[in-house]
């Protein structure tokens, strides 16, 4: 039987930002900049906000932690040993954090049990040592945090809108009934009430103004367009006033909050923010802000004193301040994303697609896993390319671009290539590599096919004369060197070891030796790991170097001394294959690129045996390894991988967002040169992140998108037309509707008996005010022109279908089976593409409360409704009928649902489910089989399933979170294979579980239950987790690896726990072509 393995990732954690806090949570004092936390909802992070002249310019984000749990505010606490404290506010509970330099994290302090009447609270306000929540549900809780006890807990009202504190130190609260209230916030006794209600209309909006609410109405009745909103003004001294001053901006108020305690902001339905001040004058002052004409904003925050933080929907954020003062902040939350697909180009890392829609804009968001590699500047190369090599010389960047017979010289200067030429050197010649030895003088070395020169900077003091016999070697195949130490390799056997003592630098040592078999791949070691914002001293010397060889058979990497080199005196590593290339990461570990595409590393420390870990497939021919900078190596062939390490010297490998590089130079500082075809680019790296996102627009809003799978086109439905586009732009114009004709849904399907001819067929609902068309059109599978579309069927029905898909039960493109839905009803549509004809031949009713998502597997449809889950249907061809076959009896509600392996779906519901369902026998009516749910904690907006090495369920949150789960089978996998994976699932699942407990007794934050809520989570490997646990105090990893070995008798260590991470999450980025 198959044994199965789940195991989840997240891609890009949620980034819709619950509220901020600044404070000095590190007990580090720097000046201009600030130290602000962001609370998402599910994790915090922290951000390095740095100011000039007051001025806010740019945010940085540091430390990621999980809450494990909804928190709905978190505010600043008293500090405690001069470092400030918060309280985050959950469902249960309020929980006091501080930031804890030896665990290097929030720490929990104490915990504050809230009663089951002051449960599920959203606001929290802290005064004096009282802290005070505020339930939309009406109740009150007051805490003593001086003693830590619950003082009151009240519940005077059912409804609450808007909870505030006056700079008067009153609670104030618009509650239901239209009423304002005012309470003690010691005792939480009622002060005042006032109503606020106003004849024929009704209260649309409002926010705090001085020690009372400014209150935004709208008319009753809604169908009278035009009548302006109207605006008031109440406190507990101030009876309804209205604002004259802001009915004449004629525009209804979002939101607002206050600047200080005289004035505030807020901004109204066309975007436009406005400062209120001048006590009860209502001075009302507009803020000139800078934005685009598609920003729609939807929440307002406070940021810093006098700053606040406006949230357009897009994700993007704007700072702002009382005028004249104007700040403004450019980072991209990116949150709102819908409708999740995934496309597999050929021999390219896949694109996830998704949409976001506002009131102003309408965005198809591309994203591409992988670190950033932005263009910053390019040149063209005339003649093929076969090798890049760069090196700072005499205070110049120089490059050497190497041909078969010749070299041309190019110069770095300000971003900008120049031709340049560099005396002494031979430019006729091939050139294998370029150093710089530090001597008395600097020395320049150019290694070529045809011997080495020496360049010296000062031509008055040459060096050692016993080097100069270098200049005409020849057959040099291989060069690599350190600031005083290289090494050549002529004649593919023969080495030739420099360097220049410590002792004595107007000297050089120079060993000769033969490696008798051929060597492929030489290499110095790197630096040591140092703290990075301290000035290290960096040692000119590398400790060790490697040197690959092989005869044909046996392949190996010799390690030798390079402090006290001795020929004899090496240690030796097989390898499986071939070694391509080499490049230093650390002082004890070195990159290694494979001739059959795999790259690993080589580790090694003076007085231990060298080894291997970390192997990693990142696609197909001979991996080249070059250095970008200290502790980062990019490795690239069919695809690019970066290569880093940590503080802790934890490797982690990363895709890169560039493909077709074929020769690769380190330039430092995150930049690099690489050839792409008949070019030279200069490349900077965002190692910050690991996605890449481009977007496009579209004029009216997006109903849904369709990939092609191995191609770079996708379908946009729009509520207008349907058009096919490219990663670059709009390609093909199917459809438009008319002024009264609505698109509701769409279905792209290529049929299996149309593979040869490459036919695709799109179908989809049109809406026209008492009848449905539906319309069907075929094209020619796009390649790098499209075709002309094809209308081959069209109907029409006086009913209001919302959704559409396909039955391949009948598996002919000359009459396929429609399945559309109206509320919680199926109908089958029979059509016949040579008569143009429609026809309904099945209508089965009361699926549930209401059908929300559609699809088919093969001759299996498959309904999620909004409140009763998952149902699969079946044709009885016989009967010409539909029968219920499977379903699930839980209260789910459905929001994505896409077709997975046969008779399977996977899904997500409101509750933040991820879901795979299975029917294990189709020939009778039984429940569905949950093989997998796992809870994200988040509203689930997309979700999309590929099967290319390994099954994965990709998904999408409402605030912004990118995940996937993959399912690993042992299914005709060898022996070995299933034996290593048992093992690691084993050791990874104790790491999680042990982690997990330790985790929740530092933070009182609880995974197991948090993954766990609603339906049970099985056996998911979350590798966020093992994350955590390679994040944690050296001391706490000791005690889980201690105890991990203790109890499957076998020593485990951080190396083996780094390298089986890295091989999981290998499995989210590998990627190969389907089918």
């Amino acid at each position: 039987m198959e044994k199965k393995y789940w195991i989840h990732k997240t891609i890009r954690p949620s980034t819709y930002p619950i509220n901020f806090i600044t404070g000095n949570w590190f007990d580090a004092v720097n000046e201009g900049i600030e130290y602000t936390i962001i609370n998402y909802l599910t994790h915090l992070q922290v951000f390095e906000v740095k100011l000039e002249n007051g001025i806010y310019r740019s945010m940085y984000p540091k430390i990621l932690q999980q809450f494990m749990s909804k928190v709905y505010a978190i505010v600043k606490g008293k500090p405690e040993n001069g470092i400030d404290t918060f309280f985050a506010l959950r469902k249960n509970d309020i929980v006091h954090y501080i930031f804890d330099r030896k665990e290097a994290l929030f720490k929990v302090l104490h915990v504050l049990e809230l009663k089951p009447l002051g449960i599920n609270p959203t606001n929290l306000f802290m005064i004096d040592s009282l802290l005070i929540t505020s339930c939309p549900h009406g109740s009150l809780s007051s805490f003593d945090i001086n003693n830590w006890r619950i003082t009151k807990v009240d519940k005077p009202t059912n409804f609450v809108l808007l909870s505030f504190i006056t700079p008067g130190k009153t609670l104030c609260r618009i509650e239901g009934g239209n009423i304002i209230a005012y309470y003690n916030p010691y005792t939480l006794e009622l002060l005042s009430k006032k109503s606020i209600s106003v004849t024929g209309y009704k209260l649309f909006s409002a926010f705090q103004y001085m020690d009372g609410a400014i209150i935004c109405y709208v008319s009753e009745t809604e169908s009278e367009e035009g009548i302006p909103p109207m605006f008031y003004y109440i406190s507990e001294n101030v009876e309804l006033t209205e604002v004259d001053t802001l009915v004449q901006i004629q525009q209804v108020i979002h939101e607002g909050l206050p600047f200080d305690e005289k004035s505030s902001c807020f901004f109204t339905e066309k975007m436009e923010f406005y400062q209120i001040s001048d006590e009860l004058n209502f001075n009302v002052t507009k803020i000139p802000v800078t934005t685009r004409e598609e920003h729609y904003f939807t929440k307002l925050l406070p940021f810093a004193d006098k700053v606040l933080m406006a949230i357009a929907i897009s994700g993007e954020s704007l700072l702002i301040s009382p005028p004249p003062t104007k700040h403004t902040l450019v980072y991209n939350f990116e949150i709102g994303q819908m409708g999740l697909e995934v496309s597999s180009p050929l021999a390219q890392v896949p694109y996830m697609v998704s949409y976001t829609n506002t009131p102003k804009s309408n965005k198809i968001n591309l994203i591409r896993q992988g670190i950033v590699a932005a263009s910053k500047g390019n040149t063209t190369i005339s003649e093929a390319v076969t090798g890049l090599y760069h090196v700072n010389y005499d205070n110049r960047k120089i490059i050497a671009v190497s041909h078969a017979n010749s070299t041309q010289f190019i110069e770095l200067v300000n971003q900008c290539f120049t031709q340049t030429v560099v005396q002494g050197v031979k430019e006729n010649s091939q050139t294998i590599g370029l150093g710089v030895i530090l001597t008395r003088v600097s020395i320049l070395i150019h290694a070529r096919t045809d011997g080495v020169s020496m360049i010296f900077s000062d031509p008055n003091k040459p060096g050692d004369a016993s080097i100069r016999n270098l200049e005409n070697v020849s057959n040099v195949s291989l060069f690599a060197s350190t600031m005083s130490q290289f090494l050549i390799c002529f004649q593919k056997h023969r080495l030739q070891f420099i360097s220049v003592p410590e002792a004595d630098a107007r000297k050089f040592n120079i060993h000769d030796f033969d490696a008798a078999i051929d060597v492929t791949a030489i290499s110095f070691s790197g630096y040591q790991l140092v703290n990075r914002k301290e000035q290290e001293q960096v040692s000119p010397y590398a400790d060790w170097m490697a040197i690959a060889t092989t005869d044909g058979k046996n392949h190996a990497i010799r390690v030798y001394n390079a402090r006290n080199f001795e020929e004899n005196q090496f240690l030796t590593i097989s390898m499986m294959c071939p070694v391509s290339s080499m490049a230093p990461l650390t002082s004890t570990r070195m990159c290694v690129g494979l001739e059959n595409g795999i790259v690993v590393l080589l580790n090694y420390k003076h007085g231990t045996k060298p080894f291997v870990t970390n192997s990693l497939s990142i696609g197909q021919g001979p991996v080249r390894v070059s250095v970008i900078e200290r502790y980062h190596v990019i490795c690239t062939n069919s695809r690019t991988w970066g290569v880093s390490v940590n503080q802790k010297d934890i490797p982690k490998f990363t895709p890169v967002a560039i493909h077709s590089l074929s020769f690769v130079a380190g330039l430092g500082q995150q930049h690099f040169l690489a050839i792409t075809g008949c070019q030279m680019e200069l490349f900077r790296l965002d190692k910050g992140g690991e996605l890449t996102q481009s977007k496009m627009s579209t004029k009216s809003p997006i109903v849904k998108l369709k990939p092609l799978d191995g191609t770079s086109f996708f379908f946009v439905c729009t509520k207008d037309d349907i058009k096919l586009y490219d990663i670059r732009g709009m390609m093909h114009n199917f459809d438009e509707c008319g002024d009264d004709e609505v698109i509701k849904d769409f279905y792209v399907w290529e049929p299996k008996s149309s593979k040869l001819s490459q036919t695709i067929y799109v179908s989809f609902i049109i809406e026209r005010e008492e009848e449905s068309i539906i319309r069907i059109y075929s094209l020619q599978r796009p390649t790098q022109q499209i075709t002309k579309a094809n209308s081959v069927c069209e109907g029409h029905f006086s009913k209001h279908f919302e959704n559409i898909t396909i039955l391949n039960c009948n598996d002919t493109h000359n009459s396929p089976f429609i399945v559309v839905s109206e509320g919680s009803d199926l109908t089958l549509i029979s059509c016949n593409f040579e008569t143009n004809d429609m026809s309904c031949i099945y209508h089965l009713q009361h699926l549930g409360r209401g059908i929300d998502q559609l699809t088919t597997n093969d001759d299996i449809i498959i309904v999620g409704d909004c409140s009763s889950s998952v149902t699969f249907i079946k044709y009885v061809t016989e009967s010409r009928s539909l029968q219920i076959i499977g379903r699930d009896y839980s209260t789910r509600s459905i929001t994505s649902l896409k077709p997975a392996l046969p008779h399977s779906v996977c899904g997500g519901d409101r509750f933040g489910n991820v879901f795979y369902f299975e029917l294990q026998n189709i020939t009778q009516k039984k429940n569905l089989n949950l093989s997998m749910n796992y809870n994200i904690g988040d509203i689930i907006t997309g979700t999309c399933f590929t099967c290319d090495n390994n099954h994965c369920i990709r998904y999408s949150t409402i605030s912004g979170k990118l995940g996937a789960i993959i399912q690993l089978g042992s299914l005709q996998k060898d022996r070995e294979w299933v034996s290593s994976m048992n093992e690691k699932m084993t050791v990874l699942q104790l790491v999680q579980q042990k982690t997990s407990w330790m985790f929740a007794s530092l933070t009182n934050c609880f995974e197991y239950e948090f993954h766990n809520k609603q339906f049970p989570s099985g056996d998911v490997l979350d590798l966020d987790i093992i994350d955590i646990f390679l994040n944690m105090a050296f001391p706490k990893q000791v005690q889980v690896l201690e105890s991990l070995s203790r109890y499957l008798d076998k020593k485990i260590d951080l190396e083996y726990i780094s390298s089986s991470l890295n091989q999981f999450k290998n499995y989210f980025w590998n990627w190969k072509d389907r089918k």
